[in-house]
């Protein structure tokens, strides 16, 4: 706690002023974390400030408070193309991300339970900058790492905002930023290695080598390919229910149950009637995943790759509304960089009209 308030205190997050007349300081708490490694070995203990930010009302506290985050998609095809051109991918973590932000409002907050002001207990803190679970702290945040990254030579992609691109004669280096996870990459590595000099810089980092662990994917390397999975996420779903000791079984659902489509999606449409027959559907999903414990996404490095997809309907597959699924593939090289299955908005009068909402929706 004394470590969070040091590192508070120096990014002079907040001033201790008298309470205005009128204001109404929002409360904070303090929230205790356990980091851990890839494997699920306790890495440290962590102890960090919140703001109450539920209390803050929209118009007076905050305005704006969208921020991007990374999209799955694009995540596995960076991975896909650095394996492809036998890229490094480094990865960084930006210590205290969140209070780099600046704020655009004047917020009042009490002052932390327990770390009173000896001179002025009476007072209240005026934040200067952003706190973690304020409204708009995330969205302060992302537009001070997009600021920097702009100012250093890269430029936001039109299709995700979170990753960015710096194309210097004929030198190319990519950051992906998701909150304050960084992967940083790039055919030039004298280029990337400037980056990753130039963001220590300017906020304190974490480094955290070659890339292993991200969004919940284990990522292992050998010489020859690059292999994504969830093996410790899918072990700790399986204990937490029970189920880590259930025999596997090759297929999800049985072929002649009524919810036929997409499983976790049926699993969802009936979480306000469940009945047995639900729970019997539930637990055989999970036997399946323990099942797929070693299943993953596989890339090959030093291959070229082809981007290919692959979509397809049913036709009224969905016995209570009639409504047919859609379901798409896309592929680089060997390894999947984006998938879905999803009911289609609509009731499609005909296959053909099914398999064009297919379509469609894969081209989007």
């Amino acid at each position: 706690m004394e470590k969070e308030l040091a590192a508070l205190e120096r990014n002079q997050t907040w001033e201790l002023v008298p309470k205005p007349n009128g204001g109404k300081p929002i409360f904070c708490k303090w929230v205790y974390k356990i980091k851990r490694r890839t494997k699920g070995s306790i890495e440290r203990h962590k102890a960090c400030l919140v703001a109450r930010g539920f209390s803050q009302q929209y118009g007076l506290d905050y305005d704006e408070a969208f921020s991007p985050v990374a999209k799955l998609t694009t995540v596995c095809v960076l991975l896909a193309l650095a394996a492809s051109k036998n890229w490094n991918l480094w990865q960084m973590d930006v210590k205290n991300a969140f209070l780099h932000g600046e704020l655009d409002l004047e917020i009042y907050m009490n002052q932390p339970m327990g770390f009173l002001s000896l001179d002025h207990p009476k007072y209240v803190c005026k934040l200067r900058k952003a706190l973690y679970e304020l409204k708009q702290a995330p969205r302060a945040w992302y537009g001070k790492i997009a600021e920097f990254l702009t100012h250093s030579g890269y430029l936001m992609t039109s299709t995700d905002s979170s990753l960015f691109i710096k194309v210097e004669e004929r030198k190319l280096a990519m950051v992906l930023v998701y909150v304050d996870d960084l992967i940083i990459t790039g055919d030039c590595e004298e280029e990337v290695l400037q980056t990753k000099e130039n963001l220590s810089v300017r906020f304190q980092m974490k480094e955290l080598g070659h890339l292993k662990h991200f969004l919940g994917l284990e990522v292992d390397h050998c010489e020859t390919r690059m292999f994504l999975h969830q093996q410790k996420y899918s072990r700790d779903l399986l204990k937490k229910f029970g189920m880590l000791n259930s025999k596997p079984i090759s297929t999800q659902m049985e072929p002649h149950v009524k919810m036929c489509a997409n499983e976790i999606g049926v699993m969802n449409r009936y979480l306000q009637n469940l009945k047995k027959s639900h729970l019997e559907a539930v637990r055989r999903i999970l036997r399946y995943v323990k099942s797929t414990l070693g299943y993953g996404i596989m890339f090959k490095k030093g291959e070229d790759y082809r981007l290919v997809g692959y979509c397809d309907a049913n036709y009224a597959g969905d016995h209570d509304t009639r409504r047919s699924t859609t379901g798409y593939l896309f592929m680089l090289g060997f390894g999947a960089v984006s998938w879905c299955s999803k009911r289609q908005p609509m009731v499609s009068l005909s296959m053909t009209e099914a398999e064009y909402w297919a379509a469609a929706m894969a081209a989007q």
